[in-house]
């Protein structure tokens, strides 16, 4: 993407020359040409490498698909990186002015000012969603709502008004979180939300600048003569057609690229054996984490755990005429069961009390 797809959409919309830049495109520091381009890209990519294995298992008895979604290593890690994000945007938004001097810093102190208000409320506005549903906040939800709210300002953080910026903010938010949700239902599997939080927050970023900019900050961002009739209808088509170009032409290169790789040569992704082991391991003989192999021995430990209760209450099931003998479990008389019942029960209490169960599956 760096020497193929992003030159060609810079010239695309900041070159005098560029068709975009011809017919007034508003994206002052990338929301399109940057991240669209980058969610696009990753959503081919997603669908043409697959899901890691068991990602992804489908459940017989209740019908349905089940998301074993792998756990993070680190939310402090996480935590941090998102703060080095957000901090490195100033710069990203505000240094795509190119300087200070001649009333510039104006504009760079517009960007600064419009990229904390839209963050900062699509922050507010996932932790009020995740607090009124029971059970849905997540602090991954809350850092992953502050980089959709950072990409979709950031195509209008010089044109938009301190209220435009705010409604990026709260747009972004939901925008992010029903695309995660939807993209988990197509069982595509993104591990850091790119589609999502670059992809859709970037078209909606693209769509906000149209409608949400304003002439006078326009002409102070831009000159007086980069849109001569400046009109909101206008401008909103302009703003489609720099999307549906910079969209089109990104899945475009990406299945070219990738297609040969996945049919003809094989090689779009490793091969079962060292995703099995863990890539670091298959490439280097290490793991990456010290604690990788404790954290598989309690993985398979637990699948025991979870095998034993339920055979346990299987059987007390059955002997209370609640439930009729599993199949493939052997020949079993009620006088056996009766025997083993007090035996069990107190197994039970101690597998149960005794021990702590992980809240959630380890991938091996």
């Amino acid at each position: 993407m760096g020497w193929i797809l992003f030159p060609i959409f810079f010239h695309w919309a900041y070159a005098t020359n560029g068709w975009l830049f011809e017919i007034g495109f508003i994206d002052f520091a990338g929301s399109g040409v940057v991240h669209l381009g980058g969610g696009v890209a990753a959503l081919v990519a997603s669908t043409i490498v697959g899901p890691r294995l068991s990602r992804f298992v489908y459940d017989y008895e209740a019908l349905k698909w089940i998301d074993k979604r792998p756990r993070g290593h680190s939310v402090m890690m996480s935590f941090v990186g998102t703060l080095l994000l957000w901090f490195g945007w100033y710069g990203f938004n505000a240094g795509s002015t190119l300087g200070v001097s001649d009333g510039r810093f104006v504009v760079a102190s517009t960007c600064l000012f419009n990229t904390s208000l839209a963050t900062s409320a699509s922050i507010l506005t996932m932790s009020t969603i995740g607090s009124l549903l029971p059970g849905k906040f997540s602090l991954f939800d809350v850092m992953n709502a502050a980089l959709a709210g950072l990409v979709t300002v950031t195509a209008g953080c010089a044109t938009v008004s301190g209220w435009g910026a705010l409604l990026c903010g709260i747009l972004a938010a939901p925008v992010y979180k029903l695309g995660s949700t939807g993209i988990t239902k197509m069982r595509i599997d993104d591990p850091v939300d790119a589609i999502s939080v670059h992809g859709l927050c970037g078209c909606l970023g693209l769509l906000l600048a149209g409608l949400l900019s304003q002439e006078t900050l326009i002409i102070r961002a831009y000159g007086d003569d980069y849109i001569s009739d400046f009109n909101v209808g206008r401008q909103f088509g302009v703003q489609i057609a720099g999307f549906l170009a910079i969209s089109s032409f990104t899945a475009t290169v990406m299945l070219l690229l990738l297609l040969p790789q996945k049919y003809i040569l094989g090689t779009v992704r490793i091969n079962e054996q060292d995703e099995l082991v863990g890539n670091d391991y298959g490439y280097f003989g290490a793991h990456a984490y010290p604690d990788w192999d404790e954290m598989v021995r309690n993985a398979k430990r637990h699948d025991k755990r979870v095998a034993e209760i339920k055979r346990r209450k299987d059987k007390k099931d059955w002997e209370l005429g609640k439930a009729t003998w599993p199949k493939g479990r052997g020949d079993v008389s009620r006088s056996n069961v009766r025997t083993e019942k007090s035996g069990d029960s107190k197994n039970l209490k101690e597998s149960t009390h005794n021990t702590s169960l992980p809240s959630q599956d380890v991938q091996v």
